[in-house]
């Protein structure tokens, strides 16, 4: 009850009283009735009159009006004060509910989403492929089910293939009873996101000796029996809760793949602040990384040693048959290392001997610049290779002809180009002006004194 609406129509009420007085009471007090005498004046001989009585009369219900209207003022405020407060409270409360309501919705979505991933799944022994339209059955088997061809099951959900006979196992932990109806029953898990939640699986012969027992996931409930679809045979698979059926799709979906175990690789770190290093490290540290051979262990039997391959037909062989010719240099400086010993004593150089005698340490200090010509005919002529003595004889020959029968040349009367050309056979810098570079084939030096001693050693040498 509105209690300020009640007490604030009195107070009108009584207010409408009371201006209706006011107004009517004038008019009815200065009302002469004329011709006739006033009757208060005739009786009080004088002492008052009509006009006096009225007014008494005017004021005195006006005083009532105002007696009665004075103790309601406070309730009237009362009233609306109680009455704005209760519906501010009720306007909160309804938002609270609003926000339950709502926070309850997004609840369901997020542990819907979640079981979705990372919730429980099917075992991965329970079937998990959805019938398809055919088999006497016109209907799908994906959620809701349909058959389309007689009654159609009472719990919804999704119908998938097995053929009759085939072991079903339970698809979560939980307690197995027995339906009302034959080939069905109920598995009630007892834990996690599915708590509270039937598991109904109708067109199954179970084993009775579970029943009213608890179940683990993937152990053995029964057999498939015969479904309504002829050449089309499934399991109807469903999830009640208090609210409604749940799609069980999902939880036939593979599970998330395993995230990879972190590897750390780059161990150190650096800070830098406004170009300077405020601190460097390593995280892990050598000393600190798991030192875990992942190597997988080797299966099988051993291998034994092979058995001895024939020497006559190893490849190897064949070789040192060619090593061991007759004609073969190596096998010809082998076979006369003595003779080669004593004629390279005799010979003029004695880097030849050094390189018998001392071989290791002949290597470290042999420089090609400082053999001679006449000192490589001789080993030549040593081994027995005249063929080869005779062809280097005749390449030096041509050598020492072309430089002998070079014409003499005159730097002043030679072109810019055939200065460079002759400064740079004869490993000069052809660079500068033209008297910078007549300069340098004027001028001796040392180089070219020694490139005249090299060309004159090539000859050979006898003793």
């Amino acid at each position: 009850m509105d209690l300020g609406s009640k007490v604030l129509e009195i107070v009108e009420a009584g207010a409408k009283a009371k201006t209706a007085l006011l107004e009517g009471g004038e008019k009815w007090i200065k009302a002469v009735v004329k011709g006739r005498k006033d009757p208060v004046a005739e009786f009080s001989k004088g002492k008052s009159n009509m006009t006096a009585i009225r007014q008494e009369v005017v004021t005195m219900l006006k005083d009532i009006v105002d007696d009665v209207l004075t103790p309601l003022e406070p309730l009237k405020k009362l009233g609306r004060k109680f009455v704005d407060t209760f519906k501010k409270v009720f306007d909160i409360a309804k938002s609270v509910k609003r926000a339950y309501d709502a926070l309850k919705e997004g609840y369901r979505a997020a542990r819907s989403l979640i079981d979705r991933i990372f919730g429980p799944k099917c075992h991965k022994d329970f079937p998990r492929t959805l019938r398809l339209a055919g088999g006497g059955c016109n209907g799908q088997g994906s959620y809701p089910s349909e058959l389309k061809n007689r009654d159609e099951y009472e719990h919804e959900g999704i119908d998938v293939t097995i053929s009759p006979g085939k072991e079903i196992v339970a698809p979560f932990d939980g307690n197995i009873m027995l339906s009302d109806k034959s080939h069905e029953i109920i598995i009630i898990p007892n834990a996690g996101s599915l708590k509270d939640t039937e598991v109904i699986i109708t067109n199954i012969n179970p084993d009775s000796s579970l029943v009213d027992n608890p179940v683990s996931a993937g152990q053995k409930i029964g057999v498939a029996a015969n479904s309504p679809c002829g050449g089309n045979e499934h399991i109807h698979f469903s999830l009640r809760r208090t609210g409604g059926y749940v799609d069980p799709t999902h939880y036939l979906e593979a599970r998330v793949p395993k995230i990879p175990e972190w590897v750390q690789e780059c161990d150190d770190y650096r800070v830098v602040f406004k170009d300077d290093a405020i601190a460097e490290d390593c995280i892990i540290c050598l000393d600190g990384k798991d030192k875990n051979d992942t190597s997988p262990e080797r299966k099988g039997e051993d291998v034994g040693k092979p058995e001895d391959l024939d020497s006559s037909k190893d490849p190897s062989s064949v070789a040192d048959a060619e090593n061991k010719k007759p004609d073969s240099m190596f096998q010809r400086m082998q076979s006369r290392k003595p003779q080669i010993k004593e004629k390279a004593k005799k010979t003029k150089d004695g880097a030849l001997a050094t390189l018998f005698e001392k071989a290791g340490a002949f290597l470290k200090k042999f420089s090609i610049r400082n053999l001679k010509m006449g000192t490589i005919l001789d080993l030549l002529e040593i081994l027995g290779l005249d063929e080869s003595q005779g062809k280097v004889a005749e390449v030096i020959r041509t050598i020492k002809e072309m430089i002998s029968n070079k014409p003499c040349f005159n730097p002043y009367q030679m072109t810019d180009d055939q200065l460079r050309t002759e400064l740079t056979e004869r490993g000069m810098r052809a660079e500068g002006t033209r008297e910078q570079m007549i300069n340098s084939l004027t001028t001796p030096s040392n180089s070219q004194f020694t490139q005249y001693q090299t060309v004159f050693s090539l000859m050979p040498v006898r003793s």
